[in-house]
């Protein structure tokens, strides 16, 4: 069963759960919980939102934020910035659960990105692009696919961001998302990804020591 990791106090935590049967964990006081989390149930009062909200959506793991009547900026904020997934009124239990319910409910698996701008419209098999990049001086994005063919659309890099909402793709700095399913190794002599193709991107070497720690802690590896 799934598990929900809670910012409530015991009031609210009483409400939405006595009467809905799920596993949850109250993260106040239990900040560390070393189990798997499935979505996060948070008020927005909870002390350092905005860097717990970051955190969790950094890890893939969707929020649902729960508001006041009078917190119309916050809802707005966070949601079009795709931080949360829903804002929900704090005082609607029926709503909460509701909402809980949605997330939770099994999802059918999106494996095509179709892609418009002013002249085109590009249909790509998400698991075939290998990364995204964005062109400043073009103002276009160019999507990297396995077989070395690139597509290239005039459209903001903000709005192609909304693809990491599938958990194997990550961006490794301003203007570029890698698709972590098809890296084969990190070289740190020449600074860059490699990936399965034979295909590279550089970077850094503190950003690669940073995706190495993102790979291991995505997956159950060994250190040899």
């Amino acid at each position: 069963m799934k598990l929900i990791g809670a910012y409530l106090d015991k009031k609210q935590e009483v409400s939405i759960f006595q009467n809905y049967h799920c596993n949850y964990v109250n993260l106040n006081g239990n900040c560390k919980c070393k189990k798997k989390l499935d979505l996060i149930l948070i008020d927005s009062r909870t002390e350092g939102l905005e860097e717990k909200l970051n955190r969790y959506f950094q890890m893939k793991i969707p929020s649902i934020l729960l508001v006041g009547p009078t917190e119309l900026s916050i809802m707005k904020k966070y949601l079009l910035n795709g931080i949360v997934v829903d804002c929900v009124p704090r005082n609607t239990i029926s709503m909460i659960q509701n909402s809980i319910k949605l997330q939770l409910s099994p999802k059918e698996e999106v494996d095509t990105l179709f892609l418009k701008d002013s002249s085109q419209v590009g249909m790509l098999k998400i698991n075939m692009i290998e990364s995204i990049t964005y062109c400043s001086m073009q103002r276009v994005c160019r999507f990297n696919l396995e077989n070395g063919k690139t597509f290239i659309l005039k459209r903001k890099f903000s709005d192609i961001e909304k693809i990491q909402q599938k958990e194997e793709f990550v961006k490794i700095e301003r203007g570029t998302i890698v698709n972590t399913c098809l890296i084969e190794s990190l070289n740190y002599k020449e600074e860059c990804i490699c990936f399965k193709s034979g295909n590279v991107i550089y970077i850094s070497r503190r950003k690669l020591k940073d995706m190495e720690k993102m790979l291991f802690s995505k997956c159950c590896g060994l250190y040899l």
